[in-house]
């Protein structure tokens, strides 16, 4: 047992999974400045933190970012070394980094980034024009995802609507090819969304109890340059509702 820069014990340990893969990480408490600028002076106070480093003995590669319309496989990046940052603002928020690869696979990469981290308001690429009152966005989890719940009910799996960009290169060419899988053997209906042919299904809820009779709408559609995108919803929003909530979306890369 050592002590990292920043303070805090380190623990190590290694696991080897089910297959070759062996697995080394590292927990421990660092300090992190807090600062309101990108570049934070000495003396501001510091926030615990928790960090997770692994190695693996195999690359672990995943592709880059590609845009919607994309027709070719993006590249990969491939890399062993990976990094964690858990910690907790002192307005009672948390935040989680991870990185990969030589630069940001490590701990003090990620503490870099975390002490550059400002509240600034900016648009996101998905943007909902209509939701239903008393609705609000529960997550967006990356450019291409983006999630409103019933503020009455915020831990319902089945009261959530959702809205996901759906990559050409995966082979989704057309409204049908995204609900491939999707239908549950229920009837697909031709719909129109931003002036273009859109499919609509409504299926089982697979989040309620069987008893219920709850159903979740799935709508593929295309916004005006050609990105198609999967829109999700509850019952609660009628056939009429679903397109034209679709309707009133924008995607601005």
């Amino acid at each position: 047992m050592t002590s990292p820069p920043g303070g805090g014990d380190i623990f190590e340990q290694v696991y080897r999974s089910a297959g070759t893969a062996v697995l080394g990480y590292a927990l421990h408490g660092a300090a992190l400045r807090r600062g309101r600028d990108r570049r934070p002076r000495d003396g501001h106070r510091r926030r615990p933190a928790d960090f997770v480093r692994a190695t693996f003995d195999a690359p672990d590669c995943r592709r880059v970012p590609a845009a919607p319309t994309q027709e070719d496989e993006p590249a990969q990046l491939c890399s062993t070394a990976y990094a964690e940052l858990v910690y907790q603002r002192e307005d009672g928020r948390w935040i989680a980094l991870a990185g990969q690869g030589d630069r940001y696979g490590q701990v003090p990469a990620l503490v870099s980034v975390a002490e550059s981290i400002v509240d600034r308001a900016q648009p996101v690429v998905l943007q909902f024009g209509l939701a239903p009152d008393g609705w609000g966005v529960s997550s967006y989890e990356s450019p291409g995802h983006l999630a409103l719940v019933d503020e009455a009910e915020p831990t319902s799996l089945s009261d959530r609507i959702g809205v996901s960009l759906q990559e050409r290169w995966r082979g989704h060419h057309e409204p049908e090819d995204v609900l491939q899988g999707m239908t549950d053997g229920d009837p697909v209906q031709q719909v129109t969304v931003n002036g273009l042919p859109a499919a609509l299904v409504s299926v089982p809820d697979s989040f309620a109890d069987p008893g219920a009779g709850r159903r979740t709408w799935h709508l593929a559609a295309r916004f005006p340059d050609g990105a198609l995108f999967l829109f999700q919803a509850p019952d609660t929003l009628t056939r009429e509702d679903v397109p034209a909530m679709a309707d009133g979306m924008t995607c601005t890369p």
